[in-house]
């Protein structure tokens, strides 16, 4: 297993129903928005309309947006890093809007995920994609059934976090195609790749994002950069032509991402709530999750660690305000997962014994699994159906469609005597066995 630690709120998340892990069990993870209309980032963990955070947000009249194109809710899938603005109290809530934008959909240069483990690290255009126990995996591709099966040349999509320099926690990964090819038949516009600029060079005219080399020489920039590139600017890069004989990502247009800078674009004042994973260690004064700086002082709450605990991995959740500068001023950190602790190495396959809603939930109780194990599920388990039935997988799928009988495979993280599930994944049985 990866002994990465990983999770945030404000910002998307991946791991929200790790922070049980660190509160114990029952429905703990609640939104702190108080009925106000305010912005949350975080994980899809399923659907009941959509769950989010720990809280399941009625989507019904939402506007939704798919890479800043309109979409609908058929359009998102489990493990899909969002940022919803809406209004919450406790478990349940009413989004206003959705929108979704990946980090990368481009070419795969090495796999070293471990088959074994299904965790390791995976290079897609120069950026260090880690893959842990609660990455998701989706495949379009017939005969790909699992991350480690994916190879150099094929084309994914990634979202999670990203610190734009190259290094991302994936959430989910999905195959999307066999080659570049095959991939430009159905997206015109090409692969994409997003990030910070380092290393520009007008004369050559190319930069680096990670440690990908991209030439801009050919390419359209849109008009937000009509002021010319620099280092530090955010942005994305398409390309119709993929890379050239020297490994040169050829960019067939830039564009201006997010104002050019990361992380969530607010209002002084404005209250965020951001569940993720810091992609970087902390400095002296406060820390980055998806590129959203985070800034820490003396009144900073903290619950579960302390500053000088947080690293690289670990998945926290954040409630602050916005500055005048866009930094996130925490008034409370909570330790949502620490998979560093061992308590998390926890993984269960098999069919279900029973399965028990709690009183007037859909995605909230108790399964047996064989051996009389017992294990919570909650709001923030990620949720998968992986079960051929001709649906579209994960839509509308949560502990409510299990039935005694299905085939699962648990991983949980343990809390005392509780087990408490981060990730469910329904299969049919004779493929849960290979």
């Amino acid at each position: 297993m990866n002994t990465s630690r990983y999770f945030s709120m404000t910002a998307l998340t991946a791991a929200i129903a790790l922070g049980l892990t660190a509160c114990g069990g029952g429905s703990s993870t609640t939104s702190s928005l108080d009925g106000s209309t305010a912005s949350v980032t975080g994980v899809i963990t399923g659907f009941g309309s959509i769950f989010v955070n720990g809280v399941e947000y009625e989507t019904n009249g939402a506007t939704i947006m798919i890479d800043g194109q309109p979409g609908t809710e058929d359009d998102l899938r489990v493990g899909m890093v969002v940022t919803l603005e809406g209004s919450a109290s406790g478990n349940s809530g009413t989004a206003v809007s959705i929108s979704f934008s990946d980090e990368m959909e481009g070419l795969v240069d090495a796999n070293n995920v471990d088959p074994n483990t299904g965790t390791g690290t995976m290079t897609v255009m120069g950026q260090t994609v880690e893959v842990t126990v609660d990455t998701v995996f989706d495949s379009k591709v017939t005969g790909i059934g699992s991350v480690d099966q994916v190879a150099a040349g094929q084309i994914v999509e990634v979202s999670g976090y990203s610190d734009g320099n190259g290094n991302v926690i994936a959430t989910r990964i999905e195959l999307k195609a066999q080659d570049l090819n095959s991939y430009l038949s159905e997206h015109g516009d090409g692969i994409e790749l997003k990030g910070v600029i380092t290393n520009l060079d007008t004369t050559a005219m190319t930069f680096d994002i990670g440690t990908q080399t991209v030439s801009y020489a050919g390419a359209t920039l849109d008009d937000d950069l009509s002021g010319g590139l620099q280092d530090g600017l955010y942005v994305e890069v398409k390309s119709q032509q993929g890379k050239d004989s020297n490994g040169v990502l050829i960019a067939s247009k830039l564009d201006l991402e997010n104002g050019g800078r990361m992380g969530h674009d607010g209002k002084a004042g404005e209250e965020y709530e951001m569940m993720g994973a810091l992609v970087s260690d902390p400095d002296s004064d406060g820390f980055q999750i998806d590129g959203q700086t985070i800034r820490v002082g003396n009144s900073t709450k903290f619950e579960g660690i302390t500053m000088s605990q947080l690293a690289k991995g670990d998945m926290v959740k954040v409630e602050g305000y916005m500055d005048e500068d866009g930094n996130l001023v925490a008034t409370e950190v909570k330790m949502e997962k620490d998979s560093d602790s061992g308590s998390c190495n926890q993984e269960y396959k098999g069919a279900l014994v029973s399965v028990t809603l709690d009183s007037g939930a859909v995605n909230a109780g108790i399964i047996v699994m064989p051996g009389d194990v017992s294990i919570r599920i909650e709001n923030d388990t990620m949720m998968k159906d992986d079960r051929d039935e001709g649906m579209t997988p994960d839509m509308k799928f949560n502990m409510s469609k299990l039935n005694a009988g299905d085939y699962v495979e648990v991983h949980a993280c343990r809390n005392g005597d509780t087990l408490v599930a981060t990730k469910l994944e329904r299969d049919d049985a004779e493929d849960g066995n290979n």
